[in-house]
C-alpha cells in the first residue's frame, strides 16, 4: 500500500504505434483539462483480468514518461483513479474524455480512468532510471502500463 502523500503514479505516455497518436499525448490531455477542469487518461492494470477499485486511492500526484525523449518531463494533480465500474459515480464523467476516448469508456471498459488536472512540465525533466519503484524503492528500469513510485517532488516551471 501506497504511504500518504508520499508516492506518486508514473503514467507512460507513448503516441507512437497507436491508431490514434492523440490518445498518447501529454500537450492535448493538459490542453483539454485546462479547458474543462479536468481530463481522463486511461492506464492498464498489471494483469489481464478485469480490474476492481484502484488499490492506491491515496495517489495525488502523476508524473508522465515521454517514452519518445525517455525523460519524465509533466507533473499532474489526481483527482482519482476509477476502475469502468465506477466511471458512473463521476458526476459529468464524459465531458472530461477526449473525443477520441470516448468510445473505450464504459463499465465494461477495461483499465483504469485516471482524473487529471493542473498539468505542469517539469523545471528540470529527469531520466527514468531515477525514480525508484513506491514497493521496494529499486530503480526504474522500464515502465510499461504505469508505476507507483516515490514521489521525488520534481519541480515544476510554474
Amino acid at each position: 500500500m501506497a504511504r500518504l502523500g508520499r508516492d506518486a503514479i508514473l503514467i507512460p505516455a507513448n503516441p507512437s504505434g497507436l491508431k490514434n497518436p492523440a490518445l498518447g499525448s501529454i500537450l492535448l490531455h493538459a490542453r483539454h483539462a485546462e479547458h474543462y477542469g479536468k481530463v481522463f487518461w486511461d492506464v492498464f492494470p498489471q494483469t489481464q483480468d478485469l480490474p476492481g477499485p484502484f488499490p492506491h486511492p491515496e495517489i495525488r500526484i502523476a508524473y508522465f514518461y515521454d517514452v519518445i525523449d525517455r525523460l519524465v518531463r509533466y507533473k499532474a494533480k489526481v483527482h482519482g483513479v476509477f476502475s469502468g465500474r465506477e466511471l458512473a459515480r463521476v458526476k459529468d464523467g464524459k465531458k472530461y474524455l477526449l473525443k477520441h476516448r470516448r468510445g473505450y469508456y464504459g463499465a465494461d471498459s477495461w483499465g483504469y480512468w485516471v482524473l487529471l488536472s493542473d498539468f505542469y512540465e517539469l523545471e528540470k525533466p529527469v531520466r527514468l532510471r531515477r525514480l525508484r519503484l513506491a514497493n521496494g524503492g529499486a530503480y526504474i528500469r522500464q515502465v510499461r502500463r504505469y508505476a507507483l513510485v516515490l514521489d521525488p517532488h520534481l519541480k515544476p516551471i510554474l
